[in-house]
């Protein structure tokens, strides 16, 4: 799933509006929505807000936008996707927070 449709479907699945976890993440309500339309890409610092909005870990989010990276680069694979995953997603996990 992209990190559009899992930043969507974490907020509906928490009962938030658009305009309610804008105002937890400290961005705009029509940035949320570019970002769960795909039309925007959120940094570093707007994943981990993001991450403290929704009220889950940062490696969470972070996967999800990794994942979006990958396939930038055009690793679209998903056999090669889980074993990037397996690779990198323990590295997040352990990272001081």
């Amino acid at each position: 799933m992209s990190f559009a449709k899992n930043l969507c479907t974490e907020r509906k699945k928490l009962g938030l509006s658009a305009e309610e976890l804008a105002e937890r993440v400290g961005v705009s309500r029509s940035y949320i929505t570019l970002l769960e339309s795909g039309k925007r890409s959120p940094t570093k610092t707007i994943v981990a807000k993001i991450a403290k909005g929704l009220g889950v870990e940062s490696w969470v989010v972070e996967e999800w936008a990794l994942e979006e990276q990958l396939k930038k680069f055009g690793i679209k694979d998903k056999n090669i996707l889980y074993q990037l995953r397996l690779i990198i997603i323990p590295f997040l996990k352990g990272k001081k927070r």
